[in-house]
């Protein structure tokens, strides 16, 4: 390997189950993308990589759970994890194992809803994009319940499937610094099954709250709801952005649009805009 890396793009090639170790203990690397097949990638040394910031893993399939930990914490300076397509063969771990946060985060992004990972090692991000699905599932495994994220300024929320409204505002109400909130519903109507709508509004609504779209919008009562109750509770919302699905006539459109208008909006600064 070169001396002084910083940048370091690498293809896992097949049937490899490591990867150099001097990669592992790299000073210099600044940012490490991973490429890998399905046979996965064993970390069976002591990583420690001190100056990395970024780190993109694609197809990436660890033979053991341990295998990403040991990749994960030794970043200290990570401020930026983005995964698609991460997974493990051995998918145990130690329940009394204490997971640390990564001080340094600030942008996640989660392209997999089947990757499993402990919410503590991320709940320091600044910007946050995972399909609800994945959130719920490491909820589930890991944590038992929703974890604060406090410096949590913007989320990206995509739902491919059933949606829990509840389990969204859950989520919300554990963001107290969010600002902007994107919410991406499921482009299959027929896949999609809205929970009953909860009763109570997260207090971040109410403050530093700035923006708010809502994507493949379709006007049920629940999507109306939420889009209404933001706009009546938000005291600093600039922007409700709706983007409908494109399958609308535009009579269902202009429809929409008009229920909407007549909501009543607690900030002044806000603008309604439909797409």
């Amino acid at each position: 390997m070169p001396r002084r890396i910083e940048n370091l793009e690498i293809c896992i090639p097949p049937l490899s189950r490591g990867i150099g170790l001097k990669i592992y203990s790299c000073r210099t690397l600044v940012v490490l993308k991973l490429k890998g097949y399905p046979l996965g990638v064993y970390v069976s040394s002591h990583v420690e990589l001190p100056s990395l910031k970024s780190l993109h893993l694609e197809k990436v399939h660890f033979v053991d759970f341990q295998s990403f930990l040991k990749l994960i914490c030794g970043c200290p300076l990570l401020e930026d994890l983005e995964a698609g397509t991460v997974s493990y063969l051995d998918t145990s771990f130690d329940q009394e194992f204490r997971f640390r946060s990564l001080p340094k985060l600030v942008s996640v992004v989660i392209n997999d809803y089947n990757f499993r990972f402990p919410l503590k090692i991320i709940s320091n991000a600044e910007f946050l994009s995972i399909e609800e699905r994945t959130f719920g599932r490491v909820t589930r495994v890991f944590n038992r319940v929703v974890l604060e994220f406090p410096n949590l300024v913007h989320v990206v929320f995509t739902s491919l499937g059933s949606l829990s409204w509840h389990f969204v505002f859950e989520i919300l109400k554990n963001c107290p610094k969010l600002q902007d909130f994107e919410l991406i519903f499921s482009r299959d109507p027929d896949s999609m099954t809205l929970l009953p709508y909860p009763q109570f509004i997260p207090e971040c609504l109410t403050s530093q709250f700035r923006n708010c779209t809502l994507k493949n919008y379709k006007g049920t009562r629940c999507e109306r709801l939420f889009a209404q109750d933001i706009m009546q509770h938000s005291t600093s919302l600039r922007t409700m952005k709706i983007c409908s699905r494109s399958s609308l006539s535009t009579e269902a459109k202009h429809e929409m649009l008009k229920q909407l208008a007549l909501c009543p909006r607690r900030s002044a600064l806000c603008e309604l805009s439909f797409i």
